[in-house]
């Protein structure tokens, strides 16, 4: 049956109404559920610290790695031959470079860019060993390398290796040389290898990777940064 004029706007008004009371009741329902005991949302989590998370060529290892210790034949600075092994440099971080000396291209690029980062260091640079481990321990005597290194910085360390040794250590550090000696070259063949430099912790643990793009600028600051946590 149509309503008459008289009674629309009163029913109209009823809806209303209720229409108000369900909206009512709805925030109180809503300040209620809020006001109850674990009802809050629970505050954000802060995020875990790393060092240069998001700096291209910087690879953070958290948490830090152990890696297995080495011995091998080590050039030391001012001359000194002994067998030395990765447990002797604990106490102080280790930027490990493996490589050769007859390289012609990566390895002396990097050496020379590990100047650059010992001299942005300054200070902080007197708790940073600098290690070249050469993947061509046959041609590369301790005496060899010392030679090699004596180039670039007296101060650097080196250590001959031979596949015997550097076979147990590939995992800890994604390793790949292949010595392309079926080439024909003889005594000159060349050596492929992998290009990164490893920071190595004061307990002996692998905190970070650097690649072969990354500057020695952006190498040297997270490197000071560390040193200074």
């Amino acid at each position: 049956m149509t309503p008459s004029p008289s009674e629309t706007p009163k029913r109209r008004q009823s809806d209303v109404i209720g229409i108000a009371v369900i909206f009512l009741l709805l925030i109180g329902i809503v300040a209620v559920m809020a006001l109850r005991p674990g009802a809050q949302p629970a505050a954000p989590t802060a995020p875990t610290a790393t060092f240069a998370p998001s700096v291209p060529g910087v690879t953070p290892i958290e948490p830090p790695r152990t890696v297995a210790d080495f011995t091998m034949p080590a050039a030391l600075p001012g001359g000194e031959v002994r067998e030395l092994s990765l447990s002797d440099l604990e106490g102080k971080h280790t930027l490990i470079f493996f490589g050769y000396t007859r390289c012609p291209d990566f390895c002396p690029i990097t050496l020379a860019e590990f100047i650059q980062i010992k001299r942005a260091l300054g200070d902080q640079a007197e708790q940073l060993q600098f290690l070249f481990v050469s993947v061509d321990g046959d041609r590369d005597t301790p005496a060899a390398i010392r030679a090699y290194l004596d180039g670039f910085d007296p101060s650097f360390i080196g250590m001959s290796g031979v596949r015997e040794m550097l076979e147990p250590i590939r995992p800890d550090y994604g390793l790949y040389y292949e010595l392309r000696t079926n080439e024909g070259r003889g005594d000159n063949y060349l050596v492929d290898h992998s290009t990164p430099s490893y920071l190595i912790d004061p307990q002996r643990r692998l905190a970070a990777i650097y690649s072969y793009d990354a500057s020695a600028a952006i190498i040297a600051a997270d490197i000071a940064e560390r040193l200074a946590s």
